[in-house]
């Protein structure tokens, strides 16, 4: 059912239906749930350690996502993905030089890509 949300707001997103702020926060949790359930890991675990959990568990790939990315230069990892968007969301909820539309300016894209990658695996 949160997939569908996830989806929900990124289509709205698309549109500009939505604030930038908020499809953050739907990406992160989304991804977060995926990740505990792939990784088995307890529920209060943090996103870093899940996203470490993954890397060691081999689901997020080493190479960067120049497929997914405008310029295949500027492709981050998927760890490195999930790591910016978690700096993101923080900066965003918490206050402090955030830039959610610039974020999703380049990285709406490759995260929508990663959560269907990761949503095969739940």
């Amino acid at each position: 059912m949160r997939l569908i949300v996830a989806q929900t707001v990124m289509a709205a997103w698309c549109v500009r239906e939505v604030d930038a702020e908020v499809v953050i926060e739907e990406l992160h949790t989304a991804a977060e749930l995926m990740l505990k359930r792939i990784t088995q890991m307890p529920d209060r675990t943090k996103f870093p350690d899940l996203i470490r959990e993954a890397r060691r568990k081999q689901v997020l790939s080493t190479e960067p996502m120049r497929f997914a990315y405008a310029d295949p230069k500027k492709a981050l990892t998927a760890q490195q993905l999930l790591k910016s968007l978690l700096r993101e969301r923080n900066a965003s909820k918490h206050g402090g030089g955030s830039q959610p539309e610039s974020w999703l300016d380049e990285h709406f894209w490759p995260a929508a890509g990663l959560l269907e990658l990761l949503s095969a695996q739940v």
